[in-house]
């Protein structure tokens, strides 16, 4: 038997390998839309959960109060606050300013405290503060800040 000539695919066997591959990443699309979705909300909680414990540190490092800022639905500001006044002076500088939408863009945040002020002491001063990040879908995730100045993401 002569097999010069016969090895490889046909025509007909690339494209029904090619239909089913377009099929099959059909079917994933949404899957994975939904995926990169709860990913930037899951990545933006981490970013403030960072930054809120980076503030904490920062109140006991420097001896000082912390203030942080939620300026709007997509901007905090972290202040390290030297005399209390819990107004930025010309000695007192914002440390991070972050716009929450520049690396997440469907994520919006709010709080139920502004300024949430840490202690010296890593404490949380008034009550517990709780912020809430929302996607374009719907979906939340909420961080709380107890008294003691625990960071949770719930």
């Amino acid at each position: 038997m002569d097999t010069h000539g016969k090895r490889g695919f046909t025509l007909i066997e690339l494209v029904i390998v090619l239909l089913l591959a377009g099929i099959m990443a059909a079917i994933a699309a949404p899957s994975f839309n939904t995926y990169m979705k709860n990913s930037r909300l899951n990545g933006a909680a981490r970013i403030v959960m960072t930054d809120l414990m980076f503030a904490r540190g920062l109140a006991a490092s420097e001896n000082n109060l912390v203030r942080v800022f939620f300026v709007n639905s997509r901007t905090y500001k972290i202040l390290d606050d030297d005399n209390g006044d819990g107004m930025q002076n010309n000695s007192e500088l914002y440390v991070r300013t972050r716009d929450i939408r520049n690396e997440y863009h469907d994520v919006s945040i709010s709080s139920n405290v502004s300024p949430l002020t840490f202690q010296p002491n890593g404490t949380v001063s008034g009550s517990t503060a709780s912020i809430t990040l929302n996607n374009a879908e719907g979906d939340t995730k909420k961080i709380t800040v107890s008294l003691p100045g625990r960071v949770k993401i719930n």
